[in-house]
């Protein structure tokens, strides 16, 4: 047999540009190793009338909870959905000490909408750690996931009710930097935090992750804190299988490139573990066939592109940014 399974009959929108066409997808052991006329499988999936794509990959949600007692993560999944990013935010499921259960649970209802009923009656609660949280939702996972431990849930863990009110002590901050230390090593995605001024919890206070300073949230993520040179801390990582992932963006107003040019900014990229003096772009005013390489920093009105060394980006004829990762 040439493969292990044929999707056969559907129409194929593979993400490479081409229009969507019908076709048979082949995949062997685990991989698509040919799209077109096909035959030769020991298993045959009828897609006729069906849509066959790559699953959508949703890089901010909230799944973390839900995920511990409906592991297909429904119903994003009904849509295409077959990975999710959780714990975005700040906000995570754990650590969590069983003392701050309710907490945990008026805070993901006060802040992302979620039914306190449903919290309640559904999380398991078979974790305390984060890596015990990893531990427990891969036992029934459905989709793919990827989970940040979140700063909030850590400063609580940490500081109790204090993580609400104060900064955090040098010590706490120790404690901090071990807990994510060992929650990178079972598996966690990454750290989030945020300081946005719209969240608080469920008494109307700063979520905990706002009460902290620059220098912890420097220190949780990377290790140490570096009072003495203040900079900006930025990010770009993607992975995907195949080529290099594309991002279109809204489009942009046609204007000169040296126009589009607001200054120079100093950043640390953790990809280098460096620092880089970076030109900053009006978004707006980048002209179309403009392609520049990274490091850059492109500001919109209400976000920030960062485009890391060796990145690099483009306006399309049609006014669209399209950023490739090498």
């Amino acid at each position: 047999m040439s493969f292990d399974t044929i999707i056969r009959g559907g129409t194929v929108v593979d993400g490479s540009g081409l229009p969507r066409r019908r076709a048979d997808v082949g995949i062997k052991q685990g991989t698509i190793t040919d799209i077109g006329r096909l035959s030769g499988a020991r298993r045959t999936i009828d897609a006729d009338g069906l849509v066959v794509m790559p699953g959508i990959v949703d890089a901010h949600t909230h799944y973390d909870p839900q995920l511990s007692f409906d592991p297909w993560g429904t119903s994003s999944c009904f849509h295409g959905v077959t990975s999710v990013v959780a714990g975005n935010c700040g906000y995570s499921i754990a650590p969590c000490r069983p003392e701050d259960h309710e907490w945990v649970t008026s805070l993901f209802a006060k802040v992302e909408g979620m039914s306190p009923g449903v919290l309640r009656e559904g999380l398991p609660w078979d974790w305390e750690s984060f890596p015990s949280f990893l531990q427990a939702i891969d036992k029934r996972l459905g989709i793919n996931a990827a989970v940040y431990i979140g700063h909030s849930a850590l400063r609580r863990f940490v500081m109790g009710e204090g993580a609400s009110e104060r900064a955090a002590t040098a010590d706490e901050i120790e404690r901090m930097r071990g807990l994510v230390r060992e929650a990178m090593a079972a598996g966690a995605a990454g750290f989030s935090s945020s300081h946005a001024p719209t969240h608080v919890d469920h008494l109307g206070r700063p979520v905990p992750s706002r009460r902290a300073s620059f220098d912890e949230v420097y220190a949780a993520r990377y290790g140490y804190a570096n009072p003495a040179e203040p900079v900006e801390i930025v990010t770009w990582k993607l992975s995907a299988i195949g080529g290099s992932p594309r991002i279109a963006l809204a489009k942009a107003a046609a204007s000169s490139a040296d126009g589009s040019r607001k200054g120079m900014r100093r950043a640390y990229f953790p990809e280098t573990r460096g620092y880089a003096d970076t030109p900053v772009y009006d978004r707006y005013a980048l002209a179309a066939g403009t392609s520049l390489t990274g490091p850059a920093i492109v500001e919109e009105r209400e976000s920030t592109l960062v485009v890391g060394p060796g990145g690099r980006f483009e306006v399309a004829p049609s006014g669209n940014i399209i950023v490739s990762i090498g």
